[in-house]
């Protein structure tokens, strides 16, 4: 699939623009090197975009000492797999992104945990791919035989709002950053224009051309994948996983 550089463009300013054949556009991306294709970001992570989870059955002390000793995230939650463990989700770190989430469909918290639980125990790691295991396996218990498009509609509609403004660090009120649409701009130069009123394409283009991808672990930047104690998480009692995430155009 060809690698794509996508952006927010107020179209009306574009049409007042004397260049509205989009060329300044497509000249200034072909000149970019290919790095920053590789790169391209729907949603950025960082330390409000964790998802925390408890770990079922408790740990023994030797079981929580050995977990944290793994040099990485991926090895400690597949030993937590193998060994007949399982994560529940309790949270988010950022009640302002819970808020953001829950602005767009109140269910959004929920539907994330599973989704994201998913994208760590399986190599399936595109949007489209994550949301149909929601639906196969309906975990919110929504009434898929008279309606089987609940999770495409919310997933869709989070990934315009993300797009389009919505930031996990700061309150989302639901009004885009433009008044237009969103520009695709592919290596070759070809430009692929979504205008918000032609939204069922537009969330059809996001969520077919995107993927999951785990971000920086380190506690100086999105800080998540060890095994915590409930002082810190904020909790009575338990164990505890921080599992963190950001979308990536593919």
């Amino acid at each position: 699939m060809e690698k794509t550089i996508n952006f927010v463009y107020d179209f009306n300013d574009l049409l007042k623009s004397e260049n509205s054949d989009l060329q300044f556009i497509k000249k200034e991306i072909i000149e970019l090197n290919n790095d920053f294709f590789e790169d391209s970001l729907l949603f950025n992570a960082s330390k409000n975009t964790n998802l925390i989870y408890r770990v079922l059955p408790e740990l023994n002390q030797e079981m929580f000492i050995k977990l944290n000793s793994f040099d990485t995230y991926s090895k400690r939650i597949k030993s937590l797999s193998d060994n007949g463990y399982h994560l529940v989700f309790i949270k988010l770190q950022s009640e302002i992104f819970k808020t953001n989430l829950e602005m767009i469909d109140s269910k959004l918290p929920e539907i994330l945990s599973y989704w994201l639980l998913n994208r760590y125990l399986s190599c399936t790691n595109t949007l489209v791919e994550l949301t149909n295991y929601l639906t196969r396996t309906n975990p919110c218990n929504f009434n898929i035989e008279l309606n089987p498009n609940y999770y495409s509609r919310k997933i869709k509609d989070m990934l315009v709002d993300m797009a389009l403004g919505m930031q996990a660090g700061k309150i989302w009120n639901g009004t885009f950053n433009v008044t237009g649409g969103y520009i695709a701009v592919k290596k070759d130069g070809e430009l692929l224009c979504y205008h918000i009123y032609n939204k069922n394409e537009f969330q059809e283009y996001l969520i077919t051309h995107t993927k999951i991808d785990f971000p920086d672990s380190s506690p100086n930047r999105c800080d998540y994948g060890r095994i915590l104690t409930s002082d810190e998480v904020d909790e009575i009692d338990g164990q505890f996983i921080k599992l963190n995430f950001q979308i990536r155009f593919k």
